[in-house]
């Protein structure tokens, strides 16, 4: 089958818009997590491409479920690596449309998508080990040449399938919590020398990639993330944005789990808004330290 290519006509694209007034425009998003795939050992391919704990791909019902409760943006977690086909690091174009379907409900019910490289920094290692074709990058040196073949011709790809037909409602998120998945070190609080220089290299080559593909991908808001996605390693002296020719059209994120990685709505219903005010202001006290 064919890559996909965004044929659409040139629809308007507010280029005038200031990243943080975008980021306001955004309001209350979710993250949905459908497109994160299963057990890395399997090649499942589209045969089965929702995940095992968020089980079937968004519906438009599903979708306007999401306005009616008050939510502006979806943020699309998507892992294009388990769904590579050869040596030279082609996504399965039934899943990019599959993907682009759903961004395409999204965008047509008037909300914001974020578009987001999600876990294919996870595993890579293991990835590796296996004789079917899933691939990710790595922030660990070792691994710089796959990562960089990897990242260059992923974003081709997506730049490629997702251009002109979007104005600013879409976003692209580079990679999600960047990490060189070393066993026995926390990253998120003592990432190396090396780490900070292949993000700085790698999420230069993504943005390079969104740039040089024209269109309205020339001025697209793009998400850029630390190492970890760690408000620390945001806050550290070593970590930048990349260089961009477009003004004002990059964002810097952090992540934060105020209830644990793993709490689910149960905990959530027992503390509700104190435990999101106790942490917003946690955020606000440690980001002045990080800073200070």
């Amino acid at each position: 089958q064919a890559s996909v290519t965004d044929t659409g006509t040139q629809v308007a694209f507010d280029d005038q818009i200031s990243s943080i007034d975008l980021v306001n425009n955004l309001g209350a998003g979710i993250n949905m997590s459908t497109y994160l795939n299963v057990d890395k050992e399997y090649d499942w391919g589209m045969d089965y491409v929702s995940s095992t704990r968020h089980p079937g791909k968004l519906t438009r019902a599903n979708i306007q479920k999401i306005k009616d409760a008050g939510f502006k943006t979806i943020r699309l977690a998507v892992n294009f690596g388990e769904h590579i086909m050869d040596s030279n690091n082609t996504v399965d174009p039934r899943f990019i449309e599959d993907v682009k379907e759903v961004v395409d409900m999204c965008i047509d019910e008037g909300l914001y998508v974020v578009l987001c490289d999600m876990y294919s920094s996870v595993y890579v290692v293991d990835y590796w080990q296996y004789n079917h074709y899933l691939r990710g990058f790595s922030l660990q040196p070792e691994l710089e040449e796959k990562s960089t073949a990897f990242v260059k011709a992923l974003w081709k790809q997506i730049t490629a399938a997702f251009n002109n037909s979007y104005d600013e409602h879409l976003l692209f998120e580079f990679i999600n919590e960047p990490n060189a998945g070393l066993d026995g070190t926390n990253e998120w609080s003592t990432a190396g020398d090396e780490q900070f220089r292949l993000l700085k290299k790698f999420d230069q080559l993504i943005l390079d990639a969104i740039r040089a593909s024209g269109g309205n991908n020339a001025n697209r808001f793009c998400v850029v993330q630390c190492i970890c996605g760690s408000p620390k390693n945001l806050c550290d002296d070593r970590f930048s944005l990349p260089d961009d020719s477009a003004d004002d059209k990059l964002i810097a994120c952090f992540h934060m789990y105020p209830m644990g990685n793993n709490a689910g709505a149960s905990a959530f219903k027992r503390c509700g808004d104190v435990c999101l005010e106790q942490e917003r202001d946690k955020i606000s006290v440690n980001i002045c330290q990080y800073l200070a």
